[in-house]
C-alpha cells in the first residue's frame, strides 16, 4: 500500500514520496464540503468575511492543511444554512436618532 523504507531509498517521512495519497488528507467524508470560496458566494459576502466569521467562531469549519503554516478550511452546507438562519432571525434593530447639540449663544437662522 505504502512504500516500504527499503522502496524509498531510505527518504525521510515527510518526502513527498512517502506522504499518504492526497484523497486520505481532504476533509471528512460522508457530506459534501464547500471551500470558502463556494461558502463565500453562498453566502453573497468576501472570502475574508467568511475568514473572519470562522475564526470568532460563528460558521464552524474544518482545517484540513496538512502543514503548520496557513490553514485550509472546509465548510458544511449545514453550517452556511445554520449561519444564514442566524442572521436572518435577528431583526435589525432601528438607528438611534441624534440631537443636534448647539453650542449656546448660538442663534440658527435656518432650521
Amino acid at each position: 500500500m505504502y512504500p516500504t523504507t527499503s522502496e524509498t531509498n531510505h527518504k525521510s517521512p515527510s518526502h513527498p514520496d512517502n506522504l499518504k495519497p492526497q484523497s486520505d488528507r481532504c476533509a471528512p467524508r460522508g457530506a459534501s464540503w464547500l471551500t470558502v470560496a463556494e461558502a463565500a458566494a453562498r453566502l453573497s459576502v468576501g472570502t475574508r468575511l467568511v475568514l473572519r466569521l470562522i475564526a470568532a467562531g460563528k460558521l464552524r469549519a474544518v482545517n484540513v492543511s496538512v502543514s503548520p503554516g496557513r490553514p485550509t478550511w472546509r465548510i458544511t452546507p449545514e453550517a452556511v444554512a445554520e449561519l444564514e438562519a442566524a442572521s436572518h432571525s435577528r431583526t435589525p434593530t432601528p438607528p438611534r436618532r441624534r440631537r443636534r447639540v448647539r453650542p449656546d449663544g448660538v442663534i440658527a437662522f435656518y432650521g
